[in-house]
């Protein structure tokens, strides 16, 4: 197994530096000391090596994702409020598994990423989002989500990218719910006051 993480350790460093197109295995393969043969035993290629990691994350992702199902935005507001429940809230969860795996999103997410990740990850939060919104207010529009979605992708880019020394997952976490907040509740309030 440590093999298997090193190469996927090494193709990531690659992949901050430069497009998959660019990464060979012959590199990968000399700056890890192994042959090539050893390599092909776990990946087709580097872009699949890619594309399975990028599932795998995905998969770990929407496995956090789906325990919105069991909280509406008004009790999620109501554990973030209270520093002891605050790290069982999907939200939270989701910055600190990303925070965990830095160096992976900042290949998957960076200038040389392949598109498909960011697309996919996108769409996750967009479906997340939407599920979310739906339990606060069934009439909530579709711009707003994808308003929102825009909003909170562009924030963990940053965050990600530029940020991930000075602000914890927390942090993070706690911000976009408050960003979430006065986009959602302020437009349930807009809805009802046109009622």
């Amino acid at each position: 197994m440590k093999t298997l993480n090193k190469i996927e350790t090494e193709v990531v460093g690659l992949l901050r530096t430069k497009p998959l197109d660019q990464i060979k295995v012959q590199e990968i393969c000399r700056n890890l000391k192994i042959s090539r043969t050893t390599f092909y035993v776990y990946f087709e290629s580097t872009t699949t090596l890619i594309q399975d990691l990028s599932n795998s994350i995905l998969d770990d992702i929407a496995e956090l994702f789906s325990q919105w199902q069991y909280l509406n935005f008004s009790q999620m507001l109501m554990l973030s409020s209270d520093r002891r429940t605050f790290q069982s809230i999907p939200i939270y969860q989701a910055y600190r598994y990303i925070w965990q795996r830095k160096e992976f999103f900042q290949a998957l997410i960076g200038p040389y990423a392949p598109k498909y990740f960011s697309k996919n990850s996108y769409l996750l939060l967009v479906k997340m989002l939407t599920y979310l919104v739906e339990q606060n207010d069934p009439k909530t529009s579709n711009q707003l989500i994808y308003f929102c979605s825009g909003g909170i992708w562009n924030s963990l880019d940053h965050w990600v990218n530029y940020d991930t020394e000075d602000i914890l997952p927390s942090e993070i976490a706690r911000q976009d719910l408050n960003f979430l907040s006065q986009l959602l509740l302020g437009e349930a309030n807009v809805l009802k006051s046109r009622s």
